[in-house]
């Protein structure tokens, strides 16, 4: 996807449901095998990408260990920014929570 076409989407849902950002995730097996994780934080007061993080490996498993150091960075910013009423805000806690769920799923 164009990064331009990207950030306005983003920028468009953060509105939408009057969020400061917003984590969105992409998983895709990789040409050969294995699975390509990227994931990252749009900061809608910014209007851009501040965080983003990318994994590849062979299989799941040997991404598992990797995935929650790498979502902490990715979140550093918005946790920084504002600690008590995000780590509080329902639509964040809803949305970690689908977030946790669907890479569950999606890493087997």
């Amino acid at each position: 996807m164009d990064s331009c076409r990207e950030e306005l989407c983003l920028f468009e849902l953060a509105e939408a449901v009057a969020a400061d950002f917003v984590l969105f995730a992409d998983v895709r097996a990789k040409e050969g095998g294995g699975l390509v994780l990227v994931f990252g934080l749009f900061d809608r007061r910014r209007a851009e990408r501040v965080a983003d993080e990318r994994l590849e490996a062979d299989a799941a498993a040997g991404m598992s260990g990797f995935v929650r150091p790498a979502l902490d960075r990715v979140l550093l910013p918005a946790l920084q920014s504002r600690p008590p009423s995000l780590l509080q805000s329902p639509l964040f806690l809803g949305g970690a929570a689908l977030f946790a769920t669907a890479g569950a799923a999606a890493l087997g």
